[in-house]
């Protein structure tokens, strides 16, 4: 037995590793010692139930640590959707404001192509075709009301996403 590693000394290098959170390590380690080192059968049973338990921890842990990672690109992808309208918003009322057809129309297609389900993007592209100036305006409002909408659920989403963010934590 000389050179060879008994059960304890096992156990000690599975629990630094487990203090390491090595988690690799420690799966290969503890399914080596299963299947390769002969033991007392209790001693085994006392691994094989530890190692049980830990898979159940570890699992957990691998699973809000996914949770947190989705909830982190949720977050992020909702900031910068609301950044699209708002600037989809801005630029639209700037075109308006300046009585520039072609630019309001240019503005009004994005929302409508971003849109494409709300009510006031059909609307809105009926007012195109007619290419009557204070029906675009009328409708370019409406379009801007529903993104402004659209920007108020997804900062209230953002307010779950956060709580449910703190909540794993």
């Amino acid at each position: 037995m000389k050179g060879r590693l008994n059960f304890q000394d096992y156990l000690q290098i599975l629990n630094k590793l487990k203090a390491e959170n090595n988690v690799e390590q420690w799966f290969e380690l503890s399914i080596n010692i299963i299947l390769n080192v002969q033991t007392e059968n209790d001693n085994l049973f006392v691994l094989n139930q530890d190692l049980i338990q830990n898979i159940k921890n570890l699992s957990l842990s691998s699973v809000q640590q996914a949770e947190k990672l989705q909830i982190a690109e949720n977050i992020r992808a909702t900031e910068i959707a609301i950044w699209k309208q708002k600037d989809i918003i801005k630029t639209t009322e700037i075109a308006v404001l300046k009585h520039d057809m072609l630019e309001t129309q240019q503005k009004i297609n994005t929302m409508i192509q971003t849109f494409k389900d709300y009510c006031g993007a059909y609307d809105a592209e009926i007012a195109l075709k007619c290419e009557n100036i204070n029906e675009i305006k009328h409708q370019s409002k409406t379009l801007l009301n529903e993104h402004n909408q659209q920007i108020k659920t997804y900062e209230l989403e953002i307010l779950w996403l956060k709580a449910a963010q703190k909540e794993i934590e």
